[in-house]
């Protein structure tokens, strides 16, 4: 009997032992399955309130995942495609404050625009002498046509008087003679005699003066139309150089080749990528000889001055930020991170910091326990201000958000 009962007793210490493992074994997993549920009082950032019971509900505290960002965003500086950075400029570099048009980065291509804008100036100054020189021309031509014109017109006044003088002396020698004749002929009627010649000699003199009389008139009319023809001969050769000027003007390209030079000297400005706004670069993401084509951006741009939390909420919790925001209640904000020490503030005091469009998360939860794929809305949060240059240090960090009605609303 002793013998055989020392053969089972090992048999049964073994069987002992291995249900031993098998019960912490089931306690394990059935811990570790039941972990979610064991942890359901803490509520999950961005969980809908339906899902955290109605302690949550009560409590209206509003919890959501969130980055720091600044108020204007962080801005990304591209430069052209097929182009390369050719060097950066002093002082580029993170954490370096810039302001709207300070320079950042020659690329590769100004060398090239530096002198495609050098032949436009050439091209410019080329076509401005050609307009100058046939100016010059033309002015000459215009010159000699007036100078002719004054010198055809000079002696006019002086000879046409001179004529009209002379018409006048005729006219009385005209009518001298005329009234010789008429008297010879009243002695005749009165039986006075008068030799025949001395009647022909006076009928001459009338006729000659009445002839030079008007060949004086007609000098005096040839002489006014002579002058009229100069002048206006003179006028069509001012008028024909005037043209021949404005054709030579027209001939120059100086239009094109000014809009030439201010086509070059914005392409020259733009081998200079300054700075779009007033900030710090927040980073240098590329290197003097790489390529400048989107979607890579040279560096980023924020103006951290102004420093907000871009709060992801929950889609079923913006019905009661709107509702809340709507009766003029605003919302104390509770920021940690686990990078950080301490705990951060802000406020959410209008409407106008919830997003009207709701899309899936961009931030993640770190516990694989959280929701990976949600619907939100971004609410911007602003920090106070003795939070703000903490929070510049750290541009795009992740943090967890707390939104409870603020007290006495």
């Amino acid at each position: 009997m002793t013998r055989r009962h020392s053969t089972r007793r090992p048999a049964r210490t073994a069987a002992t032992f291995v249900s031993l493992l098998l019960a912490v074994a089931a306690g394990l997993a059935g811990g570790y399955f039941a972990r979610p549920f064991l942890s359901a009082d803490s509520p999950k950032a961005g969980t809908p309130p339906a899902e955290r019971g109605t302690d949550a509900a009560v409590a209206r505290t509003i919890t959501a995942l969130g980055r720091l960002r600044p108020r204007g965003g962080v801005v990304p500086v591209y430069g052209p495609p097929g182009d390369r950075i050719g060097k950066w400029y002093d002082g580029v570099a993170v954490g370096a404050a810039v302001t709207t048009k300070t320079p950042l980065v020659d690329l590769a291509s100004k060398a090239e625009r530096t002198t495609e804008f050098a032949v436009a100036e050439i091209q410019v100054r080329e076509a401005e002498a050609s307009v100058e020189k046939a100016k010059a021309a033309a002015d000459a031509k215009i010159a000699a046509a007036e100078l002719e014109a004054a010198n055809l017109t000079a002696d006019e006044g002086a000879d046409v008087r001179s004529l009209t003088l002379q018409i006048d002396v005729l006219a009385k020698q005209k009518d001298f003679a005329a009234e010789q004749v008429r008297r010879l002929t009243n002695l005749t009627t009165q039986r006075v005699s008068i030799s025949q010649d001395e009647r022909d000699q006076a009928e001459l003199m009338a006729a000659k003066a009445e002839a030079e009389w008007e060949a004086a008139k007609i000098k005096r009319t040839k002489a006014v139309d002579g002058y009229r023809r100069g002048r206006e001969l003179a006028v069509k050769k001012a008028a024909a150089a005037r043209a021949e000027r404005d054709e030579a003007i027209a001939r120059a390209p100086l239009e094109s080749a000014r809009k030439k030079l201010e086509l070059a000297r914005q392409l020259l400005d733009l081998t200079t990528i300054k700075a779009p706004i007033d900030g710090t670069i927040l980073s240098v993401s590329s290197n003097v000889g790489e390529p400048t084509a989107p979607p890579q951006a040279i560096l980023h741009v924020g103006d951290t001055r102004q420093m907000v939390v871009v709060a992801e909420v929950y889609e079923s919790d913006v019905p009661a930020l709107w509702d809340a925001l709507g009766r003029n209640q605003t919302f104390d904000a509770k920021i940690t991170t686990p990078a950080l020490p301490g705990t951060m503030a802000g406020t959410v005091s209008g409407p106008g910091q919830l997003g009207r469009m709701i899309a899936r998360n961009a931030i993640f939860a770190l516990s694989p326990r959280e929701d990976a794929d949600r619907r939100v809305i971004e609410v911007l949060v602003d920090l106070k201000p003795e939070f703000v240059p903490l929070a510049a240090k750290y541009v795009g960090l992740q943090v967890r958000v707390e939104l409870t009605p603020s007290a006495g609303k």
